[in-house]
């Protein structure tokens, strides 16, 4: 197996943050799946996984057109999500399900939160 460079692992990390039901939730979209994408090179970083298509996923080991289709979906819908989801599967270190609701209770926005202190 090749050795991964650092853009690469940060590619792989930062899709993996994005999976599950308290992630974006992304279905389908797996430890294995993620393996491919990386080391075939079609994701080097995480806003790689939106250009992704159905023809590139169904192209790789156990990944049928429907499959594919599904996880495209997924993708898609997980454009349209809450700032707590959001916040959360940004797997920022001690950032879990409470705080991201609290951030994001408190800042109401990503522009407020992002915004420099002095501004408000």
């Amino acid at each position: 197996m090749q050795r991964r460079t650092v853009l690469q692992r940060a590619a792989q990390a930062g899709v993996a943050a994005l999976r599950g039901p308290q992630g974006y939730g992304h279905r389908g979209l797996g430890e294995k799946l993620v393996d491919q994408l990386v080391d075939q090179g079609l994701i080097h970083s995480l806003p790689g996984i939106y250009a992704l298509q159905v023809g590139q996923l169904a192209g790789l080991d156990r990944m049928a057109e429907k499959s594919a289709q599904n996880v495209c979906e997924a993708l898609e819908k997980s454009k349209h999500t809450t700032l707590a989801r959001f916040l959360y599967a940004l797997g920022i270190r001690n950032v879990g399900e409470a705080t991201a609701k609290d951030l994001a209770r408190h800042f109401g926005s990503l522009d407020a939160l992002l915004a420099p202190t002095w501004m408000r």
